[in-house]
């Protein structure tokens, strides 16, 4: 595991990067107004203002920010200290615990497990460090000042309801899940709820992760589910694979297909008839939300709403012309 200072990587990390920018233009502006703020500290006005006056302090200091991404980084600049899990959650937690012996001012965690990084985070809450979570939840949400991710239930029901257009309600499903993480349970919830209740039959669910995972998996199960009407996969990657399998088995373009993430790859595959649909979850979004919210905190804002969640885009042969690149 690498420890990189000043780094960023992504989306997420730019956003992040704008809390030294911030920090910067908010000190000429705390300088101009710090003689009539020393006069006011003994009035009753400064008593009633004292927390605009606080956080507007708080908002002239540049935060060393620990983000903990699944991806490697490289160096940008910032007070932003960012470590590579790895998709590992025991990496995760290490990667939490050598932040807070860093005395990071808060930490933002992309999330991949529903308890696994429970301990690590209450470390986080007992030394006094902040945490946002965001992508997947966490189950203790005590210990967060707020949880940032997508309509996951809603992404499963919109394909759900493709489904039942195009297939009239009637059929086999296959639902690739993969269990411990929120956004993929929720999907799968979401669309099992929608497509069982309009008549259709859940042939089987089998968990899954990565392309080559989800193309062995589904080519077994088209041995003992031949007439399969649609799969609900966790995520475009295992989509893609679900359509190696299809088409190793001459069944490409023949059985509705459904992913989330909305990766390029993917939308081309609904342009040309290989997916039915996807959900369009925009990462960006949810870093910035993850970064600014952390911001604010630190800033001395209340969080009024610690259960965020961003609204998701179903792409389908309707509307895929828009989100091809």
């Amino acid at each position: 595991m690498k420890l990189k200072k000043v780094v960023s990587v992504g989306l997420m990390v730019s956003m992040l990067f704008s809390f030294a920018a911030c920090a910067d233009k908010k000190e000429d502006q705390k300088q101009e107004t710090q003689q009539q703020e020393t006069q006011q500290q003994e009035s009753k006005e400064e008593q009633e203002t004292g927390g605009e006056e606080q956080k507007e302090e708080q908002e002239g200091k540049q935060f060393k920010v620990g983000n903990i991404m699944i991806t490697s980084a490289g160096q940008y600049g910032g007070e932003v200290v960012t470590l590579d899990m790895e998709i590992d959650i025991v990496k995760a937690n290490k990667c939490i615990e050598d932040l807070i012996a860093l005395g990071v001012d808060g930490i933002i965690l992309n999330g991949i497990s529903w308890e696994g990084h429970n301990s690590a985070i209450r470390e986080a809450y007992e030394a006094d460090i902040p945490v946002v979570v965001g992508y997947n939840r966490v189950t203790c949400d005590d210990y967060v000042i707020a949880q940032v991710h997508s309509d996951d239930y809603g992404a499963g029901v919109e394909a759900g309801k493709d489904c039942i257009e195009k297939t009239g309600g009637t059929g086999e499903v296959i639902i690739l899940d993969n269990p411990g993480a929120s956004c993929v349970e929720d999907r799968t919830k979401g669309f099992e709820a929608t497509v069982v209740e309009k008549g259709m039959t859940v042939a089987a669910t089998m968990s899954c992760s990565g392309v080559e995972d989800s193309q062995a998996t589904i080519a077994d199960l088209l041995q003992t589910h031949p007439d399969v009407a649609a799969i609900m996969c966790n995520c475009d990657l295992s989509a893609t694979g679900a359509i190696a399998a299809l088409k190793a088995a001459g069944l490409d373009g023949k059985v509705l297909v459904y992913g989330v993430d909305g990766n390029q790859e993917n939308i081309k595959f609904i342009s040309n008839g290989m997916q039915a649909g996807t959900s369009f979850t925009n990462n960006y979004n949810i870093g910035w939300t993850m970064a600014e919210t952390l911001y604010n905190y630190l800033c001395g804002e209340t969080i009024a709403e610690k259960d965020i969640s961003l609204p998701i885009t179903f792409v389908n042969s309707e509307n895929v012309e828009e989100y091809l690149e």
